[in-house]
C-alpha cells in the first residue's frame, strides 16, 4: 500500500515536470 503511494507521488511529480517542460518549450503564437 505504501509502496503504491510513493509511487503515485512519484508519477505526479513526474507529469508536472513534463507539463513544465512542454509549457516551456512549446513557441507561444504572438497575436
Amino acid at each position: 500500500s505504501s509502496e503504491l503511494h510513493i509511487y503515485t507521488d512519484f508519477l505526479r511529480i513526474v507529469l508536472e515536470i513534463l507539463n513544465a517542460i512542454l509549457s516551456y518549450a512549446l513557441p507561444r503564437n504572438p497575436e
